[in-house]
């Protein structure tokens, strides 16, 4: 589509009072189908550098890799970076920041994160806080338990429609908040870590703006850490996720650390079945600075099929403090 063509769209004049309603109907009706099938509402996560932040899918995971970690990372269409004029109105984008401690004294594992993500005419600000408790078995594995509440603010610009002689509506601002909380284990046996989260407990369904926009969801996670030859580590893993029962995807992640210095990392995301997409395939690479500062930049693309996650860039900044 050429940047020139208006996304805008344009109702035609209403002035009964039934055309009122069935207008409303239809504009609410337009809004759950465009949550329903935008992939991006349905997970919003940092897939690339997952391996290095599981805390976005366990809250009990919080304070298992580092005593103190300070989180910052933004994912988005490459497209975002073009001039407004130029720029498609639906080019998805996220930017999210975490911070996750250990408190050994209390056993206890604390984290806060919060995000801002949109694409197209919506916007999403996410807050969440987590807390878990280490159960120690032995020196060699714990468990920790925890669980998470987040709060969801969503905010519809209408500017981005075109609404002909409709005096009757007030459609500057729609804005809605929704609460929902997550639970989850985090096992860890030496290398092995094995994890499992129920997220959206409430079950809210995507009815209206404001609602959770996520119904349900489940997560597992198994990975293992271990040495190929040499100064070369690789951390595997594979994420299972599934939304309401409507359906279920895998993620394989695959990470190398050469010299406990420079970092490469593969991801690939299982489609659904019903889908016709491949992909999308995530590539990243980066670095330590120092034994502290992590940065990592990332590219992924669909190997075939449309969506959203056609292209996007990724740059992430982690820092652990011991």
């Amino acid at each position: 589509m050429s940047p020139n063509v208006s996304t805008k769209f344009i109702f035609a004049p209403i002035k009964n009072p039934d055309q009122v309603k069935r207008f409303r109907k239809t504009f609410y009706c337009f809004l759950f189908l465009f949550v329903f099938f935008n992939s991006i509402v349905k997970a919003q996560y940092i897939y690339n550098f997952s391996s290095d932040n599981f805390l976005q899918f366990n809250p009990a995971y919080a304070g298992q890799d580092t005593n103190h970690c300070f989180f910052l990372g933004t994912e988005l269409s490459p497209e975002i970076l073009k001039d407004i004029s130029e720029r498609p109105w639906t080019a998805p984008y996220i930017f999210q920041f975490s911070y996750a401690g250990d408190f050994k004294k209390f056993r206890s594992g604390l984290a806060a994160s919060g995000s801002i993500s949109g694409i197209g005419a919506e916007k999403w600000y996410d807050i969440t806080t987590s807390y878990n408790y280490n159960i120690i078995l032995n020196e060699h594995s714990n468990l920790r338990t925890g669980f998470d509440f987040h709060e969801r603010v969503v905010h519809l610009d209408p500017s981005l429609f075109i609404f002909n002689n409709i005096d009757d509506y007030d459609l500057s601002v729609i804005k809605r908040s929704s609460f929902n909380f997550d639970l989850g284990l985090w096992y860890t046996l030496k290398k092995i870590n094995i994890g499992f989260s129920v997220h959206n407990i409430l079950n809210k369904k995507n009815i209206q703006p404001g609602s959770s926009l996520n119904e349900k969801e489940v997560n597992a996670i198994i990975s293992y850490e271990f040495l190929i030859a040499g100064p070369v580590v690789t951390k595997p893993a594979i994420i299972f996720q599934n939304f309401g029962g409507s359906y279920s995807t895998y993620l394989f992640t695959n990470s190398f650390l050469f010299n406990n210095s420079f970092i490469l990392g593969l991801e690939y995301m299982l489609p659904p079945q019903s889908s016709n997409l491949y992909g999308p395939l995530y590539i990243e690479a980066g670095g330590k600075a120092g034994k502290q500062v992590q940065i990592m930049l990332g590219y992924s693309s669909m190997l075939k099929g449309k969506s959203y996650y056609d292209d996007s860039i990724s740059v992430m900044v982690k820092v652990n403090l011991y």
